[in-house]
C-alpha cells in the first residue's frame, strides 16, 4: 500500500521500531492498521536495510510512506523484509520503491489412509466356485477363548485371502442396465472423437509455436513456408472434421440414451402398483436418480446449525460436534473415542457372569443353515467395511460338516461382520 503515512511512534502492536518519523497522515494510518489488526514488518527487527520508499521531488529527502500490512497473528511466519530499490516498476520517474516480505508456514499434513480395492471375481467363470472353495480349505477355526475380534479378524482375513487368490481382471462395460451394446459404441466412437480433436489442437500448438521460432530466427525460406502453411491448412481441417463427428456422435448418443432410459423406465413402472413398498420403489428406480461418477453428484445442503455463540458453523464436521454435544448433554452422556468404547466393551465382556453352556448337537446348526443363511443376502448388495462379498461367504469347505455354533449376521448390511463358527464340544 502506499499509504502516503510516516509509521509513527512504535508501540509494540502494530509499529515496533523506535524513532520513526511521524506525519500528518500517521494517525489515520494507524487507526485503520488498529481496526484490522495488521502490522508492518518493515518496523521489526527482521527488516533489512533502509525503510524509506520515496524521495521527494526535488531529491533532498527521503520517506519511509509504502509498506505490506499483514494480519498480527503472520508476524511469527515473517522471515524476511527489504525495500526492493533493483525492482524496475517500468516508470518514467522513479520517485516510489517497492517493498518485499517472505512468509513461511509449516503444516503438518496426515498421509491419507489408502483404501485397499475389493478384488473383482469373475462369477460367470465356471471355476470360480470350485476354486474359491479350495481356497478357503485353510481356513481354521480359533478355540473357544479367543475373544470375538480376533475371531472375526481372522476370518476376515481368511476370505480376503481366498478372493485374492481368485480374483479376475474387471470388464469394462456400461454400468447402466438400460444402456445397449449400440449406445455403447456410439459413446466410443464419440471419445474416439474427442481424442483425434485434443491431439490435432496439441499437434497445431506445436506447429504454430515452431512457425514463429522460425520467423524469429530468420532461417525460414519461401519453401518451408508454404509447406508448413500446407501442414498447418491440413490440422485444421482435421480438427474440424473432428470436431463435426463429436457434436454428431453426441447428439446421437444423448437421443439413444433418452429413448432407452425412457422404454426402461416404462417396463419397471409397469410392475408397480398400489400394493408395493416403497423401498422396492426405490430400488427400481435407482438408476434413474443421479450419475454413477461420485464426482458428479450433487451433495445435500449442509442444515443451518448454530453454535453455542449462535453463529451458524461453517462445515460438516463443525455441525456434527454440535449435534453430538446436543444430544450427549440430553441424554445425560459424554463422548467417547473409538479406542475408548473399545476398551470399555471389551472390559464388559469379561466382566459378565458366564453362564454354562449345555446344549444338544442336534439342536446346533449345520453348514446347509449357515448356506442358507448367506443365501438370503440380496444381489448386488453393497459390501461393508468387512470387505467380504455376499457370495464369497456362501462357499464355506467341504469339510467343515460336522456340528458347529454358527452366529450368522449379514456383513454387508450391519457394516461389521459377525459370521463366527465356534467347534462344539
Amino acid at each position: 500500500m502506499d499509504a502516503n503515512a510516516e509509521p509513527g511512534v512504535a508501540d509494540n502492536c502494530t509499529v515496533f521500531q523506535r524513532g520513526l518519523r511521524s506525519s500528518r497522515n500517521t494517525e489515520l494510518w494507524r487507526r485503520c492498521l488498529r481496526t484490522f489488526e495488521m502490522c508492518l514488518p518493515s518496523t521489526t527487527c527482521i527488516h533489512q536495510g533502509d525503510r524509506d520508499t520515496w524521495t521527494s521531488i526535488d531529491g533532498t529527502t527521503t520517506h519511509c510512506l509504502d509498506y505490506i500490512a499483514i494480519p498480527m497473528t503472520w508476524l511469527s511466519s515473517c522471515k524476511w523484509s527489504q525495500v526492493l530499490h533493483e525492482l524496475d516498476l517500468a516508470t518514467s520517474r522513479d520517485d516510489h520503491q517497492a517493498v518485499g516480505i517472505q512468509l513461511c508456514w509449516s503444516k503438518l499434513i496426515a498421509p491419507k489412509e489408502q483404501k485397499q480395492e475389493l478384488p473383482f471375481i469373475d462369477w460367470t467363470s465356471p471355476n470360480t466356485p470350485a476354486n474359491l472353495r479350495t481356497a478357503l480349505n485353510s481356513m481354521t477355526v480359533p478355540s473357544w477363548d479367543a475373544d470375538i475380534e480376533a475371531h472375526e479378524c481372522q476370518m476376515r482375513t481368511a476370505f480376503h485371502e481366498a478372493m485374492r487368490n481368485v480374483r479376475g481382471k474387471k470388464p469394462l462395460g456400461p454400468k447402466k442396465s438400460y444402456i445397449s451394446d449400440d449406445i455403447w459404441r456410439t459413446r466410443q466412437l464419440m471419445l474416439h472423437s474427442r481424442k483425434q480433436l485434443k491431439r490435432g489442437r496439441a499437434l497445431l500448438g506445436r506447429e504454430c509455436l515452431a512457425m514463429a521460432f522460425k520467423a524469429w530466427s530468420q532461417r525460414d525460406s519461401d519453401v518451408s513456408r508454404e509447406e508448413a502453411s500446407q501442414y498447418g491448412t491440413t490440422l485444421r481441417a482435421g480438427i474440424l472434421h473432428h470436431m463435426a463427428a463429436l457434436l454428431c456422435h453426441r447428439s446421437q448418443l444423448r437421443a439413444q440414451l433418452k429413448v432407452a432410459k425412457t422404454e426402461t423406465m416404462k417396463k419397471r413402472l409397469a410392475n408397480i402398483d398400489e400394493n408395493t413398498p416403497a423401498g422396492s420403489i426405490l430400488k427400481l428406480m435407482r438408476e434413474f436418480t443421479g450419475p454413477t461418477n461420485p464426482r458428479k453428484r450433487k451433495q445435500a445442503t449442509i442444515p443451518l446449525v448454530h453454535r453455542p455463540d449462535e453463529t451458524p458453523c461453517s462445515s460438516p464436521s463443525e455441525a456434527l460436534d454440535v449435534w453430538i454435544e446436543f444430544f450427549a448433554s440430553m441424554e445425560g452422556g459424554f463422548r467417547q473415542t473409538h479406542d475408548e468404547l473399545k476398551e470399555d466393551w471389551l472390559r464388559s465382556l469379561k466382566d459378565r457372569p458366564r453362564a454354562n453352556f449345555q446344549i444338544e448337537a442336534k439342536q446346533l446348526p449345520t453348514l446347509v443353515d449357515l448356506e442358507l443363511a448367506y443365501r438370503k443376502v440380496a444381489c448386488n448388495k453393497a459390501t461393508g467395511p468387512d470387505g467380504i462379498l455376499e457370495k464369497s461367504a456362501i462357499l464355506l469347505p467341504k469339510n467343515a460338516r460336522k456340528p458347529r455354533l454358527l452366529l450368522c449376521g449379514n456383513s454387508s448390511s450391519s457394516g461389521t461382520s459377525r459370521s463366527c463358527t465356534r467347534e462344539a464340544s
